[in-house]
């Protein structure tokens, strides 16, 4: 069972991060951060995911300022780049040296698509300085994005499936339907809790029916109870079953 809840977390999380797209983790200060998003699709316009984009700074170029980011299930992509502003918020001054005006390289790695943008200070990015939207057709990477929402419903289907499975095995065991594999009845006689049910169960008695069949002495023999608690379990179950003691 936990080894099974444990599947259902993990395809949960696969199908929402497909489907959701990268996030982007917000770092420094407004003015310390500029934004390049857009759609990547191919020659005839329809959207791909999973592929990666760059956005570089070509010409003060940083680690900070060259950096990716994967198509979500839209197509779309956003990129945040450490570059500074004309301003200086933290010193309430103007900032001598900036990035405003620099030239921003955007590519799609595994294809020529490719242009070219001027980091403009501007209000499209509340979170930013700034923001440039820039949209490109990649050639030669066609069905990616089909493939990748397959996968994402079909991680959710099987989400479904196993969360119906699971919630019918528990409405059964619920409702004491198992039969003579589940535990479930055992517990309903009086002095059978969870640990001497798994007991019992080393001794192959798995049921109800079991218990009410099973020789008092050796149950007695091969387990904790006493002569005097296996009779009174045996009795207690043929009196579940409707039998006479």
């Amino acid at each position: 069972m936990r080894a099974t809840r444990a599947i259902l977390v993990l395809v949960i999380v696969l199908a929402t991060g497909v489907l959701l797209g990268p996030m982007v983790r917000a770092e420094h200060a407004p003015d310390h951060r500029y934004f390049i998003v857009g759609t990547i699709t191919d020659e005839l316009g329809e959207p791909l995911c999973g592929v990666t984009v760059r956005a570089a700074d070509i010409d003060q170029p940083s680690p900070d300022n060259n950096r990716t980011a994967v198509t979500d299930g839209s197509g779309g992509y956003q990129i945040q780049l450490h570059m500074h502003g004309d301003f200086d918020t933290e010193n309430n001054q103007p900032r001598s040296a900036h990035n405003v005006g620099d030239r921003i390289q955007v590519t799609v790695e595994g294809s020529g698509a490719s242009a070219v943008v001027t980091a403009s200070k501007n209000s499209g990015e509340p979170d930013g300085w700034g923001l440039q939207r820039v949209n490109l057709a990649a050639d030669g990477l066609q069905g990616k994005c089909i493939g990748l929402v397959q996968v994402a419903l079909i991680g959710l289907g099987a989400v479904a499936v196993v969360g119906a499975i699971l919630g019918a095995v528990w409405f059964l065991r619920r409702a004491g339907r198992l039969g003579r594999g589940s535990r479930a009845g055992l517990w309903e006689i009086p002095g059978v809790g969870r640990a001497r049910a798994w007991e019992l169960e080393g001794f192959g008695i798995r049921s109800v029916e079991d218990l009410a069949a099973a020789d008092p002495h050796e149950l007695s023999a091969a387990t904790t109870l006493t002569p005097k608690q296996a009779r009174l379990l045996v009795k207690r179950a043929n009196e579940a079953l409707g039998a006479k003691p």
